[in-house]
Order: structure tokens, then C-alpha cells, then sequence
């Protein structure tokens, strides 16, 4: 059953921001936490979850309470060709998809807060960027079995099975299924913001309107996006995200 907003430390006036390297402890930590009750993963070695170059070339995006406890964090990348973007997800796809794209990965939430919509109010924030930064699209994967699937395939994503059959058995991801290939194009940027609005409406609750509304956190999130705005320099903290 869904936590009543009430139930979170402090008060239900969450807190939206972009992390600095300042954050790497408090962020590893919740990401450790989080990876070890999550479905469909199995975690030979949590060494991927450290902090590393591909973290200090992103815009990370933080929830924390009143408090300042940081309860979910999501991580952002650009990059600028389509082999950067499967060298990423460890993936292939069966054709070419607009780039550059965001792309996006170490979803995790305090496993006591789940399903409380912070994902989903992340990915608003990532659109809007998205939409005023001018980038082609936002990319993500998931589990075969997620039950978000659904949302995104509403809101507008493209949603396919990704082609994993070069993995081998030093791939570091051990997905116990299979992963489905999720992207949202500029030409859907509004029409899935309108449905994250409509359907976020509790999530957002928790939220001030200033911070969902304000445009603080896209333009910071823009902000970052544009300091590492160069394919090579991309490229080389993907290859090191191991």
C-alpha cells in the first residue's frame, strides 16, 4: 500500500536538487541499499554503484525531506551518438534513434519509500530539461516485468525489447529477464509532460509548486548538462562507468 505523505520524516515538503560531488557518499550508500532489494537484479559485485567519472560528467537528480535525508537520486547523461547510447546500456537496438539523447540510469529510492511517484517526478523534471535544452530524446531501459512499463508507453516512449545477445559473462549487468528499450522524442516532450501532470498529482503534492514549477531545478539541470557537452569527452566517462 502507497505510504500516505505524512509518513515521511519530517514534513511532506520535499526537497529537489542537483547533486554536487559533495553528495558521492550520501549517494553510493542510498544506491547500495536500494540495488540489494531491487527486483529482477542479481549483485555479484557493487563496485558499478561507486562513484566515478560518468557521475561527475552527470546531472544527478536528488530528493531529500525537510531534513536534508536523501530518499531517491536518478542519474542524467548526455550523449551524441547512438553507439555512445548502446555502449551505455550495454545494449543493442534494431535501428537508428534520434540523438543526442539523455540518457538516463541508477534509478534508486529508500526501498521504505517506494511507490511514492519519485521516479516519475524525476523523469518530469529530466522532460522539461530536456525539452529547453534541445536534446532529440530521453532514454532509459528496464526490466521486462516493471510494472512502469505501462506509464511510459502512455505518456509516449517508445517502449522495445533491446537485442542483448552480445553480453557476455563480463557484462555487469545480470538482468534476470529481459530489458526493454525505452525512449521518449522531442516530438512527445509535451504531450508527456501534460500526462505526468495529470496522473503525478499526489507525487507532486510533496513538492512546493515553486520547485516542480519555478524552473530552479531544470535550469540547473541544463546547467550541468552543459559542462560536459562534448561527444569525446562523454565517451571516455561511459567507458569508465564500470
Amino acid at each position: 500500500m502507497m505510504l500516505e505523505p505524512t509518513a515521511l520524516p519530517g514534513d511532506a515538503n520535499l526537497r529537489l536538487r542537483i547533486a554536487s560531488d559533495d553528495d558521492a557518499a550520501a549517494i553510493v550508500a542510498l544506491r547500495r541499499k536500494a540495488y540489494r532489494v531491487a527486483n529482477g537484479h542479481k549483485i555479484e559485485d557493487e563496485s558499478f554503484l561507486d562513484w566515478n567519472e560518468t557521475d561527475v560528467a552527470s546531472g544527478i537528480i536528488l530528493i531529500e525531506d525537510a531534513a536534508g535525508t536523501l530518499l531517491s537520486s536518478i542519474r542524467t547523461i548526455p550523449l551524441f551518438t547512438q553507439q555512445e547510447m548502446e555502449q551505455m546500456f550495454d545494449i543493442r537496438v534494431k535501428e537508428e534513434m534520434p540523438v543526442p539523447t539523455i540518457a538516463v540510469d541508477r534509478a534508486c529510492t529508500d526501498p521504505t519509500y517506494r511507490r511514492l511517484g519519485f521516479t516519475g517526478v524525476n523523469r518530469l523534471i529530466m522532460i522539461s530539461a530536456c525539452r529547453s535544452s534541445g536534446f532529440a530524446s530521453l532514454t532509459l531501459t528496464m526490466n521486462d516485468s516493471a510494472s512502469r512499463l505501462g506509464f511510459l508507453r502512455k505518456a509516449g516512449y517508445i517502449v522495445q525489447e533491446a537485442d542483448l545477445s552480445h553480453r557476455g559473462d563480463d557484462s555487469m549487468y545480470t538482468n534476470s529477464g529481459g530489458v526493454m528499450f525505452c525512449q521518449l522524442q522531442a516530438s512527445n516532450f509535451d504531450f508527456a509532460i501534460n500526462y505526468s501532470l495529470s496522473q503525478l498529482g499526489e507525487s507532486l503534492s510533496m513538492f512546493s509548486a515553486e520547485q516542480i514549477e519555478g524552473g530552479a531545478v531544470v535550469d540547473a539541470l541544463c546547467a550541468k548538462w552543459a559542462m560536459a557537452n562534448t561527444a569525446s569527452e562523454l565517451a571516455e566517462a561511459a567507458s569508465l562507468r564500470r
